[in-house]
């Protein structure tokens, strides 16, 4: 029987974590089972707490035996994971990211506009992975549960919030080849891609680049896939904070003024689906 040992990692990101606890939910969902872990007590503590928090152990059946090894850091939180399969869980998600906000801005509470942007956001990223992340006839690498699943972490020291959304769908680069481009957006992608491709996912950040900053639906239509322009509105209005996102086998990352724009990476080994990690820094001023 296969285990899990995390006994040897120090850190671990809430993006990593939440890609951890997907696939166990997934095989939650799929067999009835997970792997088992071993060597608890021998796990970091910043390792322990993140998955903690997050509800790692709750898919284990763990957590009552182990909640006594859990010690708030005083420093971040991590908010309980919630998964769907339609945008049904985002006011349940809003008001989560609400209350973890709140660790944040001392109890103010997120301005009108930094609220509303921020629901917008995630509102758009749940809709667009029910309804494009899992089409039925792609070649799915591994059998899939159509879930999104989100978690976010606040950051009480450095003032910053960081969403991360996660789905095990078709992937960017592979869905948005099959919308009906406007030219503009042709153009764009094929500006982007300039060499002959050295491995399969070569072009992906191309299509991951021209996702976060143009998008078309199926009929030609303005298009903000995945909430990602809402995303990146949201930084530029709080003035800091960074937008990254992995799908397939492309990494694309925005920051604001950022003379370089969106910085693209290719691996040759996919996420298993979409990685968004969308980190905000809340100004200091409630009504900012």
């Amino acid at each position: 029987m296969s285990y899990s040992d995390f006994s040897g990692i120090v850190r671990i990101s809430t993006a990593a974590a939440i890609v951890i606890a997907a696939d166990y939910d997934r095989l939650s969902e799929l067999i009835g089972s997970v792997p088992p872990t071993i060597n608890l007590h021998e796990w970091s503590p910043a390792v322990f707490n993140k998955l903690f928090e997050l509800g790692f152990f709750e898919l284990l059946g763990l957590t009552e035996k182990v909640e006594g090894r859990y010690h708030d850091n005083g420093k971040t939180r991590t908010m309980k994971l919630l998964s769907g399969a339609n945008a049904a869980g985002n006011e349940a998600a809003a008001k989560q990211l609400h209350e973890l906000s709140a660790l944040i801005t001392e109890g103010r509470g997120l301005s009108d506009t930094i609220s509303f942007a921020l629901n917008s956001a995630l509102d758009e990223a749940m809709i667009n992975v029910a309804r494009h992340a899992y089409p039925d006839d792609h070649n799915y690498q591994l059998r899939h549960v159509g879930k999104w699943w989100v978690t976010a972490e606040a950051d009480r020291v450095e003032k910053k919030l960081t969403i991360v959304i996660y789905d095990q769908g078709a992937s960017i680069p592979v869905t948005l080849p099959r919308k009906k481009f406007a030219d503009a957006l042709k153009d764009k992608v094929t500006r982007v891609i300039r060499t002959a491709p050295t491995h399969d996912f070569s072009d992906d950040s191309a299509y991951i680049a021209a996702a976060m900053t143009e998008g078309f639906t199926q009929t030609g239509e303005a298009f903000h896939g995945y909430g990602i322009p809402q995303m990146k509105e949201l930084i530029d209005i709080c003035g800091c904070g960074r937008l990254t996102i992995f799908s397939r086998g492309g990494r694309c990352e925005y920051e604001p003024g950022s003379n370089s724009g969106i910085k693209r990476s290719t691996y040759d080994t996919s996420v298993g689906g979409t990685l968004i990690e969308w980190v905000i820094q809340l100004p200091e001023e409630p009504n900012a």
